[in-house]
């Protein structure tokens, strides 16, 4: 059975992802409010689910919840209009790209800085590092950590995660499947460089991304409303190609 805190947090959430303002239970307890969204990285979220309440307006954190939503906010734009210039100056170069994860999602939901990001991550083709690199350090970008997936390139807040491979090669069913992501990959249209997947093997993406997560380090409240806003959005997706191969995938 829920706690009056949980049913109030699902209370938020919809309110702020449906323009709704149910108030939370009459014994929610607001002193927890902001720990618990900055833990599961939903400050915003809950903020805007929460922003038109009397008794949160008046609880004791109601300014610092505000405080880190308004910022997060500014992060936000910031990181997007980041991203933007790194892809336009793709396209003029003749470097292809593919953006995952946050940078699609971010999009999807009724205010874009409802979803924090603490990273934008864009998959590019290793064979065009020479240019990639060019283009990275022309912005002020530093290059930090590679791994067997990413590289991860960082310039004051905003951090950069260019992807070789969508899925890391040790997740060894996932990556027999997806690949490196450019199989899944067309092309966005014919005045860019940017690829884009079929709405069908996105969804695919983001539930093994959300296995990988819930296997390797664990998930939280965001990897569910994402899961829940692209649904909202695609309601005339092909589930029965998703089934199919979510089978494939024993997912």
């Amino acid at each position: 059975m829920l706690s009056s805190f949980e049913r109030g947090i699902i209370t938020l959430i919809n309110n702020a992802l449906n323009d709704a303002n149910n108030p939370p239970p009459d014994d929610f307890d607001y002193s927890k409010l902001y720990d618990f969204a900055a833990k599961q990285q939903i400050v915003p979220l809950i903020y805007y689910g929460v922003r038109n309440d009397v008794r949160f307006l008046s609880s004791a954190k109601a300014d610092k919840l505000k405080h880190v939503a308004f910022y997060s906010a500014a992060i936000s734009d910031h990181q997007m209009e980041e991203v933007d210039l790194i892809c336009a100056e793709f396209d003029k170069k003749g470097v292809d790209y593919m953006k995952l994860k946050g940078t699609v999602l971010k999009k999807l939901y009724p205010h874009s800085d409802m979803r924090m990001m603490s990273d934008a991550d864009i998959l590019i083709r290793e064979e065009q590092m020479d240019k990639i690199n060019d283009v990275m350090h022309s912005f002020g970008y530093v290059f930090g950590v590679e791994s067997d997936h990413e590289m991860i390139w960082t310039k004051g807040a905003v951090k950069i995660e260019l992807h070789k491979r969508i899925v890391p090669s040790y997740n060894r069913d996932f990556f027999a499947y997806l690949g490196n992501g450019w199989k899944l990959a067309k092309r966005k249209n014919d005045f860019s460089c940017e690829y884009i997947m079929s709405v069908e093997d996105e969804f695919v993406y983001l539930i093994t991304h959300f296995a990988k997560h819930y296997r390797d380090a664990g998930i939280g409240i965001r990897h569910a409303t994402d899961i829940y806003v692209f649904m909202t959005n695609h309601r005339d997706i092909d589930m029965e190609y998703v089934d199919h191969t979510l089978k494939q995938l024993e997912l």
